[in-house]
């Protein structure tokens, strides 16, 4: 028996790697002859999830499928408290600073997903937060959405 919510997920995400060719395709073409433009870093990660998609497909036709007869709402509550508080961190971002936000939603994911150490929730996302600042705010001169810096 095949299993449908594999094939469903694969089906999915190769559409959505078509949909990203698509929109790669109307980037400028590079500058310098030779180099990368625009969009080889697009395509080169939906073409490798084209390959991750099939893989997918082929693995589901080989194994059987698990007859599951309960769902797991728990793991679907955290998911779903995960998805609003990204949606209000996305909101909230046009507001506020990004290196605020960002640690705050990183610990609330880690301790929504189960994580129980507190140094760990703590200093993991305060570690992130340095290391986006550092590289990306202060190196490549990412603009990112900043009132303090």
């Amino acid at each position: 028996m095949v299993r449908i919510s594999d094939l469903i997920t694969a089906c999915l995400l190769i559409v959505l790697s078509i949909y990203i060719f698509h929109e790669t395709s109307l980037y400028p073409e590079p500058f310098i002859e030779g180099a990368p433009g625009a969009s080889a870093f697009p395509n080169v990660l939906a073409f490798c999830l084209i390959v991750l998609s099939v893989i997918l497909i082929i693995d589901s036709f080989r194994h059987k499928s698990e007859r599951v007869d309960s769902t797991n709402w728990k793991a679907i509550a955290k998911i779903s408290i995960d998805l609003i508080l990204i949606i209000a961190f996305l909101v909230i971002l046009e507001f506020w600073d990004i290196f605020i936000l960002m640690p705050l939603l990183l610990a609330a994911t880690m301790f929504i997903m189960g994580e129980k150490s507190i140094k760990a929730i703590i200093l993991l996302p305060l570690a992130f937060d340095l290391f986006v600042y550092v590289v990306f705010y202060r190196m490549f001169h990412v603009m990112l959405p900043t009132i303090y810096f």
